[in-house]
């Protein structure tokens, strides 16, 4: 299963994140290639073997659209490419605009995903 991990740029609960991962057994990780969650996403797929796909904002997008809607385009990107949607935000910015975002995208596109409380 390909699996979307986003989150909040100050999440830092590894042992959480693996945990939720290792329950999915995905097949491929998919995400934005920010800090926090989406580069414990990138530790975790490497360290397990899994297949990691990155899925930044696409600098052409930023020029011709600027920077919200490359970031839109991007979440778009992400939620196509993912049969599974985890967000982890994290406490600091638990209101994250592109986690929620992506989980109405998810929604709007049939695709189950589950917003993970931070501990």
């Amino acid at each position: 299963m390909k699996i979307a991990v986003v989150g909040g740029k100050y999440f830092t609960n590894t042992p959480r994140m693996k945990e939720v991962l290792d329950r999915l057994e995905p097949a491929m990780v998919v995400s934005g290639g920010e800090i926090g969650a989406d580069h414990l996403a990138y530790l975790y797929a490497h360290k397990e073997g899994v297949v990691f796909c990155c899925q930044p904002p696409i600098k052409e997008d930023a020029e011709r659209y600027g920077v919200a809607r490359a970031s839109s385009r991007r979440n778009l990107r992400i939620v196509l490419m993912s049969d599974y949607i985890v967000a982890f935000p994290d406490e600091r910015n638990s209101r994250s605009r592109d986690i929620h975002h992506i989980i109405r995208l998810a929604k709007k596109f049939g695709i189950p995903g589950k917003i993970i409380a931070y501990k």
